[in-house]
């Protein structure tokens, strides 16, 4: 049945180089040598080597440069590659032109078939190499134009961004060119050869991994129905009270942005602009009242970062920490190099094929990134006056329609068709809808053009302040993230990145639901500005951290789409606020580092057993049941180490039994009420029990609380039991490793080509010491962490386990696996002595635009 739109609701509401050529000279003991051809591809001269750096000012000879630009006179750019003996490139050039041609040669040298495959993925033609199981996904990524797009993007940049992307390809497609014998065998299996690169590529590949972070927007059809039918039942205003409902308050006091923190001109300005949309304190108008400050789908939240500032620590500068938490694969999702050009020397991991960081630091500012989940898109239904043809605000619009076809490995093609509209593309064919129904997609980032997030990462590698830092991330478009940073002034910054869309206060539920698109006062008002935004600077303690937890106390007025776990604490942002609260007052770097990045305790899993050993030692007349007396009584150590999960402890394979499940059906229904539900809800019931116990040593837990804790941990013990039932071997079976080996050897998440990407051969993890996924150090997740002192950035510790290259017979596959396993972090410096110091190789490129 076709629903009637909300704007027939009887609403009384008034109504956004491929061709660069290049020589190589290097330190090798080869004496091969390439002779250059007239197409212009690579030189290669083995028996070169790379002059010593000037002893005066630690620089690479080369032609003079023009004074005002930075470009060598004869318009060469000299790049000089070393690396260290884990793979880690470092790029140098005089010249930004140069530094990002000497980076996209790297990328071809380590990353060349994982870089392919992401652009392949996002291009829809991954059928054309695995066959019929991936038309669905491919129908789904020309159906939604990515590749279309990324174009569209590419063409339509700044000229000093189209000319790095042009040069970081260059540099990828000579690489390839002048090593057609290293290009990875799989090419030739798969039948594909590798793309030629283009600015395009380099954006694509970006989006194909960010995906992996942000919610799609395309269930929004089938709520929309859903609320659409309540509406038919009990009308409008009751259909949004159902639905909407009032929403938890959950646990403000875990937000890393405390309104106390925030100067009042600030929030003065911030309710000034949403004051303007429709939104705060005595202008909501429409339905603004109605929209949930919250979404609660289900995004990827993972990931942490935390930042001490100078008033806090020894030195007086900074120091900055970043896990980026993505399970542990072979290859590794990330890659890290260092590159130094005329205005900016920065370090840190990015996508293979993409030209810019995720997680840098440069000589005066650091940063990290947790995901944020906020949701950035929206469907958007459209009133259809004929098969191909829509009103919008009494305008005919039609849409514009390109057919496409998908090659397909052992089966026939299929003929796909883009179509599009002033919203966006036209999604109908991979969404369920009702017969005669339309709906387009709109958001990051399929709704920009003249920007992207490329442009926000070059201004963040050329900051030296983290007011800079705040200017630079305007630009940071796709995905959603929160930014902790800090720099050697001293100071510490936390901000909410991203894309996000005000929605217009006249549309029911804000986001929560398809959108109608029957006019454009239903459309997208603005995109947040980074200036109003959630932010802190410098707060009262002295820190800034994000566990994927709360981002504001309550007082910003404009709805962001949060996902879950944005409404309070996770057990991770709990263990680090507890780790960094305990830190003395002039803390050194080092100190910093050993207590908060190593700690292996599962505060929710702790917390639970010290709540039920409380009700335990009160003996208030209601006995446990012998389940969970067992398992209280084998986890007496354990709770006593303060839940440590590290392989080998005693009590460890028992409680990762504990479910940290938070949800109506574990908890019932008073108490999802009372805390709210999932990890958020948990984290706010035990501190709510722990902070009650801490004032009344005879607290008496109540009933429900009761029943739950008996039922979790009683649970616990059974599963345990039924895998193990000698709990003589409980301590060994517990093997952090097993978790790690589901995942090492998927490439790319797609598991068909897991062990053959190896021609056979498995990396065997290393036993980890810390597998529990809920805990600070997590090493399962491990996929790269950076230690950063401010006050001497040559001092900076990393590792990207198991290691930086694509496979089996790359020299750095598995260079990081021990140092990742053992706990230990290798050299990340960035002055040219202190890489010098340490590189085991080096190469001298030209090149020649």
């Amino acid at each position: 049945m076709k629903h009637r739109s909300f704007a027939t609701l009887s609403l009384t509401l008034a109504l956004s180089v491929w061709g660069a050529g290049c020589t190589e000279k290097t330190e090798s003991s080869a004496a091969d040598t390439i002779a250059a051809d007239d197409s212009g591809t690579a030189v290669e001269d083995d028996t070169g080597s790379d002059p010593d750096p000037d002893p005066d000012t630690g620089s690479d000879p080369d032609p003079d440069p023009d004074p005002e630009t930075g470009t060598p006179s004869d318009d060469s750019h000299e790049v000089t590659i070393r690396r260290d003996a884990y793979g880690v490139p470092h790029i140098r050039s005089l010249t930004d032109i140069g530094a990002f041609y000497g980076l996209g040669w790297v990328h071809a040298q380590d990353r060349l078939l994982q870089a392919n495959i992401f652009v392949w993925t996002a291009q829809g033609r991954m059928a054309e190499i695995l066959g019929p199981d991936w038309v669905e996904q491919d129908t789904a990524q020309r159906i939604q134009g990515t590749w279309r797009h990324a174009n569209r993007v590419a063409d339509s940049l700044p000229d000093e961004h189209q000319a790095l992307l042009s040069a970081f390809a260059a540099g990828l497609n000579a690489s390839v060119a002048a090593h057609p014998d290293e290009v990875n065998p799989l090419f030739a299996e798969l039948g594909m050869t590798p793309e030629t690169w283009t600015p395009a590529h380099s954006i694509v590949t970006w989006w194909r991994v960010a995906e992996f972070f942000t919610n799609s927007g395309l269930d929004k059809a089938e709520q929309y129905y859903e609320f659409m039918d309540l509406v038919d039942r009990v009308g409008l205003d009751a259909a949004i009270e159902e639905t909407a409902g009032e929403e938890h308050p959950g646990d403000p006091d875990a937000a890393v942005v405390q309104v106390e923190d925030v100067p009042a001109e600030v929030q003065a300005e911030i309710h000034a602009y949403a004051a303007t949309m429709g939104y705060g304190t005595g202008t909501t108008s429409g339905f603004a009242a109605s929209h949930p400050k919250t979404f609660g789908h289900d995004t990827p939240k993972f990931s942490h970062a935390w930042a001490v500032a100078g008033t806090n620590t020894s030195t007086g500068n900074a120091v900055l920490i970043s896990d980026p938490q993505v399970p542990v694969m072979s290859p590794n999702l990330m890659y890290e190099w260092q590159i130094e050009g005329a205005t900016f020397n920065v370090r840190g991991i990015g996508v293979a094929g993409a030209a810019g960081p995720l997680i840098a630091f440069n000589e005066h500012v650091a940063w990290g990134m947790t995901a944020a989940g906020a949701d950035t898109r929206d469907l958007f239904r459209m009133e259809m006056t004929g098969s191909d043809s829509y009103e919008v605000d009494g305008e005919e619009h039609s849409f514009e329609t390109t057919e496409e076809t998908i090659l397909v490995l052992g089966g026939d093609p299929v003929l796909v068709e883009y179509r599009e509209s002033i919203w966006g593309p036209v999604v109908t064919e991979i969404i369920d809808v009702r017969s005669g129904d339309e709906f387009a997609l709109k958001g990051a980032p399929f709704s920009e053009v003249g920007t992207d997030t490329f442009v926000g990462m070059l201004a963040m590698m050329r900051a030296e302040t983290v007011d800079d830092l705040q200017l630079a991330v305007e630009d940071w478009r796709f995905p959603s993230a929160n930014l902790i940073a800090a720099d050697s002034n001293g100071d510490v910054f936390y901000t909410l990145l991203g894309a996000i869309p005000v929605r217009s206060v006249l549309s029911p539920l804000g986001g929560l639901i398809a959108q109608e698109g029957t006019s454009l006062t239903y459309d997208h008002q603005d995109t947040i500005p980074s200036i109003y935004k959630p932010w802190v600077k410098n707060p009262s303690p002295g820190y800034v951290y994000s566990g994927n937890h709360r981002a504001e106390d309550g007082w910003y007025p404009i709805p962001l789409g949060l996902g879950s776990g944005s409404n309070g604490h996770t057990a991770r942002s709990r263990s680090i606020g507890e780790r960094l609260a305990a830190l003395p007052i002039g803390v050194t770097p080092a100190e910093i580092l050993a207590e908060v990045q190593y700690d292996c305790a599962n505060v929710a899993s702790r917390d639970l057993v010290v709540v039920l050993r409380h009700i335990q030692t009160i003996g208030d007349g209601r006995a446990l049941s012998t389940e969970t007396e067992n398992a209280l009584d084998a986890l007496v150590e354990w709770s006593d180490n303060g839940g440590q999960m590290r392989t080998g402890y005693d009590g460890v394979f028992l409680a990762n039994k504990i479910s940290t499940k938070f949800r109506e059906a574990q908890t019932g229904a008073e108490i999802n009420a009372e805390y709210g539900g999932g990890e958020n809800g948990l984290n706010l019931f035990l501190k709510t029990h722990l902070a009650a116990i801490a004032a009344d040593p005879d607290y008496v837990v109540d009933a429900n609380s009761r029943a739950y804790l008996d039922t979790t941990l009683s649970d616990a013990w059974a599963a345990a039991l039924d895998e193990q039932p000698d709990t003589d071997r409980w301590t060994a079976t517990y093997d952090g490793s097993d978790v790690v080996n589901k995942t090492l050897n998927w490439f790319g998440n797609i598991p068909d080509l897991g062990a053959d990407y190896n021609s056979g051969v498995v990396y065997d993890a290393p036993t980890i010491q810390c597998g529990d996924g809920q805990t600070i150090w997590s090493q399962a997740a491990e996929t790269y962490t950076h230690f950063v002192p401010l006050n001497e950035p040559d001092g900076a510790l990393s590792v990207l386990g198991p290691g930086n290259t694509e496979g089996a017979t790359d020299d750095w596959w598995t260079a990081q696996g021990e140092l990742w396993a053992n706990g230990d972090l290798k050299p990340a410096p960035l002055s040219v002595e202190a890489i010098s110091a340490i590189a085991v190789e080096e190469h001298t490129l030209t090149y020649l635009p």
